[in-house]
């Protein structure tokens, strides 16, 4: 019964952590305004888009080293999927910034 109890305690503080974590929040608001973030990607730096796919060779011009993912955003009508790579360190200012924008419902410029 004790063991039950630690895993379970274990699960909840994993979950909690999770959620608490702003990457998560960040890639959660974006699965529900993907249009909006998409568009405040476009405009930063700190984002690679792209629209149709991946090149092969991607890696070569974009290193693992200073760019991390790709992100997988899915966008509503037309269904369509973009994939994003974020430039390190830089990426995680700016979803810092676009979850400040979304949630205050104020664009900074």
């Amino acid at each position: 019964m004790q063991w039950a109890f630690l895993i379970a305690l274990a699960l909840g503080l994993n979950v909690w952590f999770m959620l608490r974590n702003p990457m998560t929040r960040f890639w959660r608001l974006a699965a529900h305004r993907p249009e909006e973030v998409l568009e405040m990607m476009r405009a930063d730096e700190a984002w690679k888009v792209f629209e149709t796919g991946l090149p092969d060779d991607f890696r070569r011009t974009w290193p693992k080293d200073q760019w991390v993912g790709p992100f997988r955003l899915d966008l509503g009508q037309p269904r369509r999927r973009v994939l994003v790579l974020g430039r390190n360190p830089g990426y995680k200012d700016s979803t810092a910034r676009i979850l400040a924008e979304l949630n205050s419902g104020v664009k900074s410029d």
